[in-house]
Formats: C-alpha cells, structure tokens, sequence
C-alpha cells in the first residue's frame, strides 16, 4: 500500500518550531530558508515518525507537502529544506512540494491502493472526494494548533481521524 503522508503536524511539530523560533528571537526567519542554519528540523520530528516510518517499505512512501507562496518568495525553498534536513529522506521515496490543491500530486502518486494522511481537513475532503482507490485519514495530533482550530467540513463524509501515527498503522493494517 501506498502511503501518502503530509510533513507540518503529521510529521514535523510545526508548533514546538514555532516556539523555539520566538525563544531564540529567530521569529523574522519564519518561512526564509536560513533559519535552518540555526536551528536543526530533526529535532522536531514527533517521536513516533522514525519508528512509524522504518516500518514500511521507503517505495511505498511519499510526502506531499504544501508551501504558501504568499508567505514569501523563499517559502518553497524554505520547505523544501526543513523536509530534507529532517532527515527523513533515508525513509521516503519521494517528496513533493507544492502550492495550492494537493489531490492532482495525490491522484499522480497512487498505485491500486493507498493512504493520504493530513492535518488539514480541507486537504483530506478534497482526497476524499478527488481521489478514488485512496483512503483519506486525518492525524490531529494532540495539543497541536491545528487540532484546536480546524474547521471541521462535511461530518457526513466517512473519513478517519486519528491522533498519532500508532492509530494511523491499526488503520493502514486493517485495510
């Protein structure tokens, strides 16, 4: 099976980042690739990703990342470095990067089966409903910001929600 995963909040703890960039008076970077030379992206990597993601096989796993163009012109640079620099690319066979509506690179990068997994419930919906032969999961990790503020879309939709990558593998095995 094929495994689709989001990197910010599924992967990466994006507001652990945040944190330590406003404790390190390093704020004015956010989103400019030099900050990376400050501060090391592997430290924040929620503690289940490496375990979670040496559990499967590295083909069958691809990041599909988004970047907010209008956050700066270094955004997807800055992105493009904070995944690589995480060190997860021992684990990946793939990373996307990109702007905008993530169901076109999910659509490119599915097999038969297989699973695309974000924090982002638009994101999800938009899988779901695009996106045939693909399970759409959401991961809202606990105490994240996302978690907190996400706007909940249709509750019709028969989508999975789980809180960190041990419920997300009882998803991935049960199918």
């Amino acid at each position: 099976m094929k495994l689709i995963l989001d990197f910010d909040r599924v992967l990466f703890d994006h507001d652990a980042l945040r944190a330590a960039m406003e404790q390190k008076s390093l704020a004015h970077l956010y989103a400019e690739p030099e900050l990376w030379d400050h501060i090391h992206p592997s430290d924040f990597l929620y503690a289940d990703v490496i375990p979670f993601l040496s559990s499967y096989k590295k083909a069958d796993i691809t990041i599909v990342s988004a970047y907010t163009a209008r956050i700066g012109t270094n955004a997807e640079v800055y992105q493009k470095r904070k995944i690589v620099e995480s060190g997860i690319t021992d684990y990946v066979q793939d990373i996307v990067i990109m702007d905008g509506s993530k169901a076109p690179h999910v659509s490119a990068s599915t097999a038969d089966r297989a699973i695309f997994v974000d924090d982002k419930r638009t994101y999800v919906e938009e899988v779901f409903n695009l996106c045939t032969g693909v399970t759409a999961v959401q991961l809202l990790r606990p105490n994240a910001e996302r978690a907190k503020n996400d706007v909940i879309g249709d509750v019709t939709l028969p989508i999975a929600v789980v809180h960190d990558l041990a419920e997300l593998s009882a998803i991935i095995e049960s199918l």
